[in-house]
């Protein structure tokens, strides 16, 4: 998850190269974003499994243990 963010983020910010302002721009923000969800994928989302518990307190997926 790391490298594959990482060297995405790098291949779209070699559009910075360019000489047409667009195109420029979107490589400056799809990097960007592709930065920004990989650091929200390691922060944020393991803070919401926390808050959340989508597995229950026992363990099992929610749901599962009403259709038994």
């Amino acid at each position: 998850m790391y490298y594959t963010s990482i060297i995405i983020a790098a291949g779209f910010s070699i559009l910075m190269l360019s000489k047409f302002i667009p195109t420029i721009f979107f490589g400056v923000f799809t990097a960007f974003a592709m930065l920004f969800a990989m650091i929200a994928n390691l922060t944020l989302l393991p803070l919401l499994l926390i808050i959340f518990k989508p597995y229950g307190p026992a363990g099992e997926v929610a749901g599962e243990a009403e259709a038994a």
